[in-house]
């Protein structure tokens, strides 16, 4: 099965869980590509359920929990530095995610991208 999507998958893998878990902890890492233009926070509340909540939480009286999410817009050109090898690893989800979804003609130049 792994060769099978291997002819899908654009960027590197591995199959190796000691090389993943190595990668995963580098994430925390992460910094978006491109300019930030937007950021909100949101805030729901949800009944209290332990260990379940991601975000900042805060208990009621009641004991509700409010969290806030606060999400960030960025805009990136395909022009950005290291930009090409990110779209390549992010565009894989679309295949799973969109029905006849193609890749972007990343050349063109009047593209621009929005990641949150």
């Amino acid at each position: 099965m792994v060769e099978k999507l291997g002819t899908v998958l654009r960027s590197s893998y591995t199959t190796n869980l000691d090389d993943f878990s190595a990668k995963l902890e580098k994430e925390h890492q992460f910094q978006p590509l491109g300019e930030l233009v937007h950021s909100f926070t949101t805030n729901t509340k949800a009944a209290s359920a332990a260990g379940s909540m991601n975000g900042n939480a805060r208990s009621h009286q009641n004991g509700d929990i409010s969290v806030s999410k606060t999400y960030e817009i960025y805009s990136c050109e395909s022009s950005f530095p290291k930009f090409q090898d990110y779209l390549q690893k992010m565009e894989t989800f679309i295949l799973w995610f969109i029905d006849a979804a193609t890749f972007v003609d990343s050349d063109d130049e009047r593209w621009k991208f929005f990641v949150m």
